[in-house]
């Protein structure tokens, strides 16, 4: 029997990829399985380094971001030949959300899964996701909570904690802002920041233009994407980013002072509410991307820099870790 996480993309790949790294330091990696977006080579390779060599199932996923539903219409079919084809005596399946969770749980559940799991995304703190709530209403899914007021929408679901990866590296200071996008980017916050004239800037900028920023700011770092975006993390003096896990792993992990900027172009995420009260939870500075100019985004940076906060949370991951492993024993 099996174990398969569902690795949906972005942040929701980091739930998965936490909770497996506890995992197999309990039950091994024989058993682990990972189900990805077949053309989602970031988190393939995030998988393969931080859980280790796992068979990897490659699934058409159904939505992209910013996509219509049309999309999902047109592409289901496909998903679903798939996991019917490759998911294979499912025991737990443990999904992260979004979209791509929906065709793998709806195969376990016909092939007979006996545990079905998913995690409600850390920066939904007020609102619920879609896929998770449809597949707990109409699958029977225990949802793995981050914080108690997600209570509130899952009255079975079960606090764990953040659900974070562990931290690879110690924490220092080389004195640069690191400012993240995401999958999609936050041209908003970009351009703010290019404009404010700060020099030494490291920028992931996602799906916008590399070559754009860097003909602007030759002297950045800039790239899209980079695996190991944690490195980055762990080294820079302040770090801005947008509403997910990021401004977690950097406040929890790292102890970094954290300015999340609300990036209202995310029309499937979290709302201007679940943000600003993640924000209160892990003590970061809170900004709506739409007031956000170089003057005031430089200002807010010399404000947070050098502090230093404590932010102290049960450790989800392995909670949760724990928690299957007890189900696989009772189950035998």
């Amino acid at each position: 029997m099996a174990i398969y996480f569902i690795a949906s993309g972005g942040g929701h790949t980091t739930y998965a990829i936490a909770i497996a790294e506890r995992l197999r330091e309990l039950v091994g990696t024989s058993r682990i399985k990972f189900i990805v977006p077949s053309d989602d080579l970031l988190s393939i390779s995030r998988v393969l380094s931080r859980v280790g060599y796992v068979e990897l199932i490659r699934v058409t996923k159904p939505r992209k971001p910013l996509e219509g539903f049309s999309k999902f219409l047109i592409r289901s079919p496909k998903a679903m030949y798939e996991c019917l084809k490759h998911v294979k005596e499912p025991e737990v399946v443990v999904g992260s959300g979004s979209n791509f969770i929906i065709y793998p749980m709806i195969t376990s559940l016909i092939k007979g899964c006996r545990h079905l799991l998913s995690v409600e995304a850390v920066d939904r703190v007020y609102t619920y996701s879609k896929a998770n709530y449809l597949v707990s209403r109409l699958l029977g899914a225990r949802v793995i909570l981050q914080w108690e007021l997600q209570r509130r929408n899952y009255r079975d679901g079960m606090v764990m904690g953040p659900v974070l990866t562990r931290p690879r590296y110690r924490a220092r200071d080389d004195g640069f802002v690191l400012v993240t996008s995401g999958t999609v980017g936050h041209r908003r916050l970009i351009n703010a920041l290019i404009d404010s004239g700060l020099v030494d800037v490291v920028a992931q900028v996602g799906d916008l233009d590399v070559n754009y920023v860097k003909r602007r700011r030759p002297y950045w770092t800039v790239f899209n994407y980079d695996p190991d975006l944690e490195r980055w993390i762990s080294r820079a003096s302040v770090v801005i980013t947008h509403q997910g896990v990021t401004a977690v792993e950097a406040a929890l992990n790292y102890c970094k002072p954290v300015i999340i900027a609300f990036n209202p172009d995310l029309p499937q995420t979290s709302t201007y509410v679940d943000t600003y009260l993640l924000s209160k939870f892990i003590k970061a500075e809170f900004v709506d991307a739409g007031s956000v100019s170089a003057t005031s985004i430089r200002e807010l940076i010399n404000r947070v820099k050098g502090r230093l906060i404590s932010r102290k949370y049960p450790d989800g991951a392995l909670r949760a870790a724990k928690m299957i492993n007890e189900l696989i024993r009772n189950s035998n």
